[in-house]
């Protein structure tokens, strides 16, 4: 597949799978060469598909940009221990500053929320660009609004309101092995703390 880079728009090819290994490497590599990359490379290939990869022909490397964040849901809803103790004191900050939120888990075929989770990515992108963060906005709300078109079967939205105003929200699936996977999680940072209590609410609900 060919995929763009998120921050330099610059394509690049990817695969998964392990059948044939030394002949689609062959010809990704071909492909790049053709397209005069002058240093061919393929990026966001699965670890399931390296497993056979000849060591004395390819170099691989990790990206830790794009690795996984695997959390304790415990650790997560309590903040406990020393290592957590500042998001602790955030979590708690927020409660005492915005005593009425409330957390809803809600249906994401409904299209009321759709629009309110649109809404609040449209506040969130907007408080991006004002800082700059080289985050592509366009793409990252392409993506959102491409995953709520599909039927993903079993996931689950948790939602921060005050009042009926949206202003944070998860959305999980579901994988093997009771692991729950965040694909998105926005909210309006003009409250402090909001991303610290919408994480430890999901997880008491996970």
């Amino acid at each position: 597949v060919v995929l763009s880079d998120h921050f330099t728009d610059k394509p690049f090819y990817s695969f998964i799978g392990n059948k044939e290994l030394s002949k689609t490497l062959k010809q990704l590599f071909a492909f790049s060469m053709d397209s005069n990359d002058s240093a061919p490379e393929l990026k966001q290939v699965p670890e399931i598909s390296l497993d056979k990869i000849d060591l004395s022909k390819y170099l691989i490397e990790i990206d830790l940009n794009n690795s996984d964040y695997v959390f304790s849901l415990n650790d997560l809803a309590t903040y406990q221990g020393s290592k957590l103790s500042n998001k602790r004191k955030i979590y708690h900050s927020f409660i005492r500053t915005n005593p009425e939120v409330t957390i809803k888990t809600f249906d994401l075929k409904e299209a009321n929320y759709k629009e309110d989770i649109l809404r609040l990515t449209e506040t969130w992108t907007k408080n991006k660009a004002k800082h700059n963060s080289g985050v592509n906005n366009h793409k990252e709300l392409l993506a959102l609004k491409r995953f709520l078109s599909i039927d993903f079967g079993e996931s689950l939205c948790v939602g921060a309101f005050l009042g009926d105003i949206l202003i944070g929200y998860s959305i999980f699936t579901f994988a093997k092995h009771r692991y729950a996977i965040c694909h998105f999680s926005k909210a309006d940072i003009s409250y402090v703390g909001i991303y610290e209590f919408l994480m430890s609410e999901s997880a008491k609900i996970l």
